[in-house]
């Protein structure tokens, strides 16, 4: 008995990794591919919309990415993303915090700090960047347990 739930264990864990493998490695490839339009460019955000929602951070991060380059030149839609992408980046964050991996929540703050940093370039989206973040600062205090180089 031990051993066939054991088995059963590690194969739906395989599985799991085998699938979200599979997603990054097309979330890797969307961003090479340009949309003929708004319309396709709408139906592939609609589609990775719910890729928003994975605990996975690697899945999380690349459809960040997708989202960012699709509407860099869309004032308006990138306001959506923006505040779209807040809540599960900010869970991702503090997820890794309760759980000790710090590695991810520095890796989440970088990018937090990237879209911030470089949506706030733009004119107009100053203050979508800076106010999509703006209710949750103190999901950004530092802690004593952090790792000093989140503190920096």
């Amino acid at each position: 008995f031990f051993f066939s739930s054991r088995r059963r264990h590690t194969r739906s864990s395989l599985v799991s990794w085998a699938r979200r493998c599979v997603q990054e490695t097309v979330l890797g490839l969307v961003p090479r591919y340009e949309p003929k339009g708004d319309a396709e460019m709408l139906d592939i955000l609609n589609i990775l919309d719910d890729r928003l929602s994975q605990a996975s951070a690697s899945v999380l991060l690349a459809a960040t990415k997708v989202f960012m380059k699709y509407t860099k030149n869309s004032q308006v839609i990138n306001k959506q993303v923006m505040e779209r992408l807040q809540a599960p980046l900010i869970t991702l964050m503090t997820s890794g915090e309760t759980a000790g991996n710090y590695e991810i929540t520095y890796i989440v703050l970088q990018h937090i700090h990237l879209l911030v940093s470089k949506f706030s370039t733009r004119s107009g989206v100053s203050a979508s960047a800076y106010n999509s973040f703006q209710n949750d600062y103190t999901h950004f205090f530092c802690k004593m347990e952090e790792l000093s180089l989140i503190h920096i």
